[in-house]
């Protein structure tokens, strides 16, 4: 959950199509969707990302990358934070 920094969200796009989306990918985490806020309160921007296990999903929050994109991440973004972590589904 975050909230675009400026105005003009440009460079924010840029940035999530280009080398967030990509690295998600490349960290093994699925986005498995995103909602705007578009009137009230609460964070702007809720993604829902999704691991094969629990395990790789941790891995991937602990990773060297994942703090990069964070670091990235927070030139566009202000309130950061991860919600709530989910247990993996039961695959069918």
């Amino acid at each position: 959950m975050w909230d675009i920094r400026d105005e003009d969200s440009r460079p924010y796009m840029e940035f999530i199509s280009q080398r967030w989306l990509p690295a998600l990918t490349d960290l093994g985490l699925a986005r498995q969707e995103v909602l705007f806020r578009l009137v009230g309160e609460g964070p702007e921007i809720f993604t829902v990302l999704e691991a094969p296990t629990e395990w790789d999903f941790q891995r991937a929050l602990a990773s060297d990358e994942w703090r990069r994109l964070l670091d990235e991440l927070s030139t566009y973004v202000v309130d950061f934070r991860i919600a709530d972590m989910i247990a993996p589904r039961a695959r069918r």
